[in-house]
């Protein structure tokens, strides 16, 4: 269960990453990031969601990949001037490890 939980919130950390992104003029982060539309990020949402809670109870741990990306996205601005392939991949491992560190505080604590 916290395997699938923290898959489904990386991969969701990537897709907000890529909606949030300008992107740059070159490199795979440009192309998924001019082909992202607000429809296919709430498909990617509701998706998400839908997977999680069919896994398991804690379903909202998955959120964590959304916050993830929002910091990572804000500090790849300001540092590099807009999202990258590169950034997406980061964002991706951070959340799956974050997401895995909130399961153990919620298993610890329930």
């Amino acid at each position: 269960c916290a395997m699938v939980i923290a898959e489904v919130s990386a991969k969701l950390s990537m897709n907000t990453c890529i909606f949030l992104g300008k992107g740059v003029n070159e490199g795979m982060g440009a192309v998924l990031i001019k082909r992202c539309t607000n429809f296919k990020y709430t498909f990617a949402l509701i998706s998400s969601v839908a997977i999680s809670s069919f896994a398991c109870i804690r379903f909202f741990i998955v959120i964590t990949g959304i916050i993830v990306a929002i910091f990572v996205s804000y500090v790849a601005k300001n540092n590099f001037g807009d999202v990258s392939g590169d950034v997406m991949g980061a964002c991706n491992e951070l959340a799956r490890c974050i997401t895995l560190f909130i399961w153990v505080i919620c298993q610890a604590a329930f």
